[in-house]
């Protein structure tokens, strides 16, 4: 597979207020370009996650790669594709009437669905093609002979919940992504080629469609934790868990322990 594009986690928020409030109660703190009522985007260490009151679902977005590329690639290995129909008024694919990509068109969107239906979101901009390129370019002579993934340290780790790792597995190595099992969980990461594109997120057994963010405790004091309704627990690697207001799971390690 082609690489993807720069990935990014887009959460639902309801209360979009509510919600940013209590994750800057956490730690977090504002990053990026946002749009007041409809989105922020709030880092904690080294990642960020963006919230949006318009989403119906939460969704992966990756931007920068060709679109009509991935489209084209999407159809070769047999990975259905979806429109938002809510969206009918962005720029699309667009094409001739022999059906080829507009000469300078390089924006456009689409969507495809894991076998527990997370969405991935595609969305490219004509401005964030060769930011993109440049990323993926210059990273060729460095890759590692090691997945890189194995070295990174996160402060922040999205998960999703799935029913059957295997099946999970297959998608999202036709992708061209690569996926480590650890019992009933499973990494998923870029090739060290793709450079600054590099990104990782987690696959988990449990309820599909559910989602979990998994935070290191740092400096998050149990005071803190405890206004939050967040609850200490008694299991292997998790010191706290509860719910951010808009129901996702959220998990708080201690600062000595690893992701798993």
């Amino acid at each position: 597979m082609i690489p993807l594009g720069f990935f990014s986690v887009c959460l639902q928020a309801a209360e979009l207020k509510k919600t940013v409030s209590y994750y800057k109660t956490l730690g977090f703190i504002p990053v990026g370009d946002d749009a007041p009522g409809l989105r922020e985007s709030l880092q904690f260490g080294s990642q960020t996650l963006t919230f949006m009151s318009f989403l119906q679902d939460n969704l992966i977005n990756l931007r920068g790669a060709d679109i009509h590329q991935l489209k084209l690639r999407m159809n070769q290995v047999g990975i259905p594709i979806t429109v938002f129909e809510n969206l009918e008024s962005e720029e699309r694919l667009m094409l001739d009437d022999e059906g080829n990509p507009l000469p300078d068109n390089e924006c456009g969107s689409f969507s495809i669905g894991d076998p527990d239906g997370h969405e991935i979101f595609f969305n490219t901009h004509r401005e964030e093609r060769e930011p993109f390129e440049k990323a993926i370019r210059v990273s060729s002579s460095t890759a590692l002979e090691t997945p890189w993934a194995e070295h990174v340290s996160r402060d922040l780790n999205y998960c999703l919940k799935i029913s059957d790792l295997t099946a999970c597995q297959r998608f999202y190595e036709t992708l061209g992504l690569t996926v480590v099992r650890r019992g009933e969980t499973a990494s998923v990461y870029t090739p060290a080629h793709f450079g600054n594109a590099q990104f990782m997120f987690q696959l988990r057994l449990g309820v599909p469609k559910n989602v979990v963010v998994q935070l290191t405790r740092n400096k998050i004091d149990a005071e803190r934790l405890d206004a939050l309704g967040m609850e200490p627990v008694d299991c292997p690697g998790i010191a706290w868990r509860g719910h951010d207001p808009d129901g996702r799971s959220l998990e708080i390690r201690s600062d000595t322990d690893e992701v798993t």
